[in-house]
């Protein structure tokens, strides 16, 4: 038998049993690190029916920048629905000639089906995370697939930030979530995590710190995790078919 989940190995989700299955399932999602977050989006739903959810990048600023996510999805994508709760600027956007729908997607969805849905920096604000894979659940069509990006909670400056019970997180996260998490929500909801990468991005060199932390970085990487450098996490889960 397949499992696709602990509890079809073991009843006790701290059984050796159970957590040799979920150690095996984040070993086989594990994969390469990639150097930009919006381009991995772009190219991911290339062709493709995409939802996006979040799709003002919560300011209008964002979306004067050449890397506003949903401007490079819908740029990529077949076909290309926005939602957002910020009504002002669902509003506006929706003068501006995109298709957006002032929708809170842990509570309601979209009529239509699609290949891809893209939570970009989303599910931390979530009050009621697990309802995110509940909707996705609802319109992915089989075999489609949810794409979340979310702060990576074993990031090194955020460790030690943690160790100072110092912060630098947008002021309304609530939570972080480990791949553990993220593989777990999706099981509930019947989807597999198909693969997790870090967002290793170079960035730009522009204090003397940066610059000593550049030169380090590949000796680090010699003998540490890849993770460990990453702010953030693409996280891709699949819908059975």
């Amino acid at each position: 038998m397949n499992a696709r989940h602990w509890s079809e190995v073991s009843r006790d989700p701290n059984s050796p049993a159970a957590i040799q299955f979920m150690s095996e399932a984040l070993r086989r999602a594990r994969s390469p690190v990639v150097p930009n977050r919006v381009s991995y989006l772009e190219n991911l739903a290339r062709g493709k029916d995409v939802l996006d959810v979040g799709a003002v990048d919560h300011v209008v600023e964002a979306q004067e920048k050449t890397d506003w996510l949903h401007k490079r999805i819908a740029r990529a994508a077949k076909s290309v629905l926005g939602l957002d709760v910020v009504a002002a600027e669902v509003e506006r956007l929706n003068r501006e000639g995109h298709r957006v729908f002032l929708m809170d997607f842990s509570e309601e969805v979209p009529e239509e089906t699609y290949d891809l849905i893209v939570c970009g920096e989303i599910i931390e604000h979530v009050a009621s995370p697990q309802k995110i894979f509940r909707s996705a659940a609802r319109v992915l069509r089989p075999g489609g697939r949810i794409a979340l990006t979310t702060p990576n909670p074993y990031f090194t400056r955020r460790i030690l930030n943690a160790t100072r019970w110092s912060t630098q997180e947008s002021a309304d996260h609530i939570a972080l979530f480990s791949p553990a998490n993220i593989a777990e929500m999706a099981m509930r909801e019947g989807m597999l995590l198909e693969s997790y990468r870090g967002v290793l991005d170079p960035g730009r060199i522009t204090t003397l710190r940066a610059h000593i932390s550049a030169l380090l970085r590949p000796i680090w990487l010699r003998f540490l995790p890849t993770e460990l450098f990453c702010e953030t996490i693409i996280y891709e889960c699949v819908k059975a078919t």
